[in-house]
């Protein structure tokens, strides 16, 4: 199978999933296998299923699984994930300062993407300043 066919597979289960834990168990079984769409496909339906559910290291599983591709995301994928992201920590005091550094070094990298759309660009703005708002509410817990 090749690569381009493994990642179009995953995306498929991945669209299919109708829980975050289907999501986790997607990760653990396939997040080698991981292309960029299906890291931000899988953070942005945690981000629509929610995390109550999970564990804390469930969720911290699919996060290593994207942080892992961060690098290499092209822009309109780093734009989902900040806008997922945003949602899966909202409401919480996000201990998670690795992935959100991982998630802010991205952007830096891709803010500047010539193929960024004007709604991508809108989410990626949106969703830093709910990160930052949360960064903020962090720091006076």
């Amino acid at each position: 199978m090749t690569a381009a066919s493994s990642g179009i597979r995953i995306n498929h289960r991945l669209k299919l999933a109708s829980s975050s834990r289907a999501v986790v168990e997607i990760a653990h079984e396939l997040g080698h296998d991981f292309s960029e769409s299906n890291g931000a496909l899988a953070l942005h339906k945690l981000g629509s299923h929610g995390v109550q559910a999970l564990a804390s290291d469930q969720v911290d599983s699919v996060l290593r699984v994207v942080q892992r591709l961060l690098p290499t995301m092209q822009g309109s994928h780093v734009a989902t994930c900040v806008m997922a992201y945003s949602r899966i920590a909202m409401g919480a005091v996000d201990r998670r300062v690795w992935f959100r550094d991982a998630l802010l070094e991205a952007v830096d990298t891709t803010w500047g993407d010539p193929g960024l759309v004007p709604r991508e660009l809108a989410d990626l703005s949106w969703g830093l300043v709910q990160l930052d708002q949360q960064g903020s509410t962090e720091l006076q817990d």
